[in-house]
């Protein structure tokens, strides 16, 4: 399906009206502090008996499953909201068979940085792509693909992107890009983050969050290039980027089923639960 480019926008504008930064001076602090916990997921020294044993198979798959299915992914599982709910939702969809009340500050209620974590991997792999014989010491090439991929009808985002060459989408002769959130920048990260989902045990809905968080850090990733050098746009945060992810939200919510469907066929399959919090709530679960 082409989609018809939006006529307000400029080839030189980004998808998200993002602006060029200053050249890189100091190391890039990649991480982020709006998440509940970085313990490592293999200290299962303060679990439950009865999940240490799935920790890393069952629970922190479903965890991780919860949140990409999220439509406010920057706000599930930070300091600021009442996330023990989710926590204990998560806990009974895993082991309905225990009864057993989450208490704020033990581990069960933490969650790994998964979000920061996919900051991460998409600046590594623009690194590697940069680092290739097209773009090597060629600041003047990696500037003009970083300004491309990131306007609106670029290969950041499609599949298939307008020509370079093709600047006015007014123009008789423009060529509309193909597949939107179908580059292969995106369905790289967006994989990254499904794999950790492998094993949930939960029925969510689609990973929108996911993807509309896959699609802002690899946008935040190649505005970083701008200038031909790494720079730096901060953290891969809820403060700087919570706004582009819920814009790219309001987008994949417009999808259709066809595309989305071309787009899941990439998704890990989960295991054979299909438990979802109503449905948990429906049953009368102790909580």
């Amino acid at each position: 399906m082409t989609a018809k480019a939006t006529p307000a926008k400029t080839a030189k504008q980004s998808a998200s009206g993002a602006e060029d930064v200053k050249p890189l001076k100091t190391p890039i602090a990649r991480g982020d502090n709006t998440d509940i916990s970085s313990a490592s997921p293999t200290d299962i020294s303060t679990l439950p008996a009865f999940v240490s044993p799935t920790w890393a198979s069952i629970y922190l798959p479903t965890l991780y499953d919860f949140l990409a299915c999220s439509e406010t992914p920057w706000i599930h599982f930070t300091k600021d909201e009442d996330y023990l709910p989710h926590i204990q939702c998560i806990l009974a969809v895993c082991y309905p068979a225990f009864d057993y009340r989450v208490k704020l500050g033990e581990r069960l209620a933490t969650l790994v940085k998964k979000r920061s974590f996919i900051g991460r991997q998409a600046v590594a792999m623009l690194e590697g792509f940069f680092s290739g014989p097209k773009f090597a010491n060629n600041p003047t090439a990696i500037a003009a693909y970083a300004k491309w991929a990131t306007r609106f009808d670029g290969p950041a985002l499609w599949r298939l992107p307008s020509p370079r060459e093709c600047t006015d989408p007014n123009a008789p002769d423009y060529q509309g890009p193909v597949d939107f959130f179908e580059s292969e920048f995106i369905i790289k990260i967006f994989g990254i983050f499904l794999k950790a989902t492998k094993g949930s045990m939960g029925e969510f809905g689609d990973p929108v969050g996911a993807l509309a968080m896959s699609a802002a850090a690899v946008e935040r990733a190649f505005l970083m290039y701008h200038t031909g050098a790494q720079v730096d746009r901060g953290q891969f945060s809820r403060d700087l980027s919570e706004p582009i992810v819920t814009g790219y939200l309001k987008d994949i919510r417009k999808l259709t089923p066809r595309r989305w469907n071309a787009i899941m066929q990439m998704r890990p399959p989960s295991s054979s639960g299909t438990a979802d919090c109503n449905s948990v709530l429906a049953a009368g679960t102790p909580w």
